[in-house]
């Protein structure tokens, strides 16, 4: 079993055509804030996974909240997205521009979680695809070297 990296770090993928507000707004905003906003400039995912974060509850993690409330990032820098937006041939995205103008935005996990509890900002990881039925959401970074 593999240890967790010292630093390890999480990841973010979004359009360029994104940066300028997400520099001008400051942050990252979480799905549900962006539908509330009128959307990003450029979408990139799909449409029905984006959805359905938006009802899926974290269950006993944050029971008053849903996936789509949080900022999207992964532990694994090469996201499956990267591969959907290179094929192009998806049925449930609308970006065919491939992976050219993608920004792989990084961060480090725990000055992420410092700053969500400073501010006191709900937080957490799930095991899995957290869209899916069975991935189950934690907020104890403890978690992380069960999982590995």
């Amino acid at each position: 079993m593999s240890r967790p990296p010292v630093r390890p770090k999480i990841y973010h993928i979004t359009h360029g055509k994104n940066l300028r507000r997400i520099i001008a707004d400051g942050c990252l905003w979480s799905d549900a804030e962006m539908v509330a906003r009128g959307g990003p400039e450029q979408s990139i995912g799909m449409t029905r996974v984006k959805d359905d974060r938006l009802n899926k509850s974290l269950g006993a993690c944050h029971p008053e909240t849903t996936v789509g409330q949080y900022v999207p990032f992964n532990f694994c820098y090469r996201s499956v997205m990267l591969y959907i937006l290179h094929k192009a041939n998806h049925p449930d995205i609308t970006y065919r521009e491939g992976q050219r103008f993608i920004l792989h935005l990084e961060a480090d996990l725990y000055e992420a979680v410092a700053w969500a509890n400073g501010e006191q900002r709900p937080w957490a990881f799930t095991d899995g695809n957290a869209r899916t039925i069975y991935s189950q959401a934690y907020r104890d970074l403890a978690r992380l070297d069960q999982l590995t």
